[in-house]
């Protein structure tokens, strides 16, 4: 039998169904959802939908771990961090092996809601995790800088350009995604009094 009689099917000759399968439908929805929700949040800062997409993301697997560490983000990020915590706690029960993004997500929401000793905690022990974690090492100067620990805040900043030499107080205004002008403010401002220039 040669490759003439039967030649490959092009993508047009294929037949497609109406509609995608049931058994389909949470994998597709699975692995877009949470990219577009990080994609709303830290690339276009849309909160609203950052959000959307979290909730949508738990509502089709409800133990997927990392579905509850964006929507907690996505809330924390627009003012929302008291909700945020309840749900880095649940991702941190599905998943015990969770990374330090957990943790650091962990640490700035408990700073957001004056739980500094919590926060401090949490990016202490993100960086147990990976030493290198910049979010942790900002988290920190940010952290103590705002609770006074001013020597602790300057050690923080030294890290953060030992990780990132070119970060800057530009670049942080820039990737923060804070949806209250306030709080990015209050956050550079401590950035800035912890040495980052």
């Amino acid at each position: 039998m040669s490759n003439e009689e039967h030649p490959a099917p092009t993508p047009e000759a294929l037949p497609l169904p109406d509609k995608p399968s049931i058994a389909v439908l949470p994998f597709v929805n699975m692995s877009s959802d949470p990219i577009l929700g990080v994609v709303y949040l830290w690339g276009k800062k849309q909160h609203e939908q950052a959000i959307a997409k979290g909730e949508r993301t738990i509502a089709l697997d409800p133990n997927y771990a990392d579905g509850y560490v964006s929507l907690g983000t996505a809330l924390m990020f627009a003012g929302r961090p008291e909700e945020a915590i309840g749900l880095l706690g649940r991702a941190m029960r599905l998943n015990p092996y969770y990374p330090a993004t957990y943790l650091s997500m962990l640490g700035q929401a408990s700073r957001l809601t004056g739980q500094y000793e919590e926060g401090i905690a949490a990016y202490q022990r993100a960086l147990s995790r990976n030493p290198n974690f910049l979010p942790a090492h900002l988290g920190r100067a940010i952290i103590f800088s705002e609770s006074g620990r001013e020597g602790e805040a300057r050690a923080a900043a030294a890290e953060i350009l030992r990780v990132s030499p070119n970060y800057s107080l530009e670049v942080a205004r820039q990737r923060i995604p804070f949806k209250d002008p306030a709080v990015l403010e209050c956050t550079l401002a401590n950035l800035r009094k912890a040495g980052l220039k």
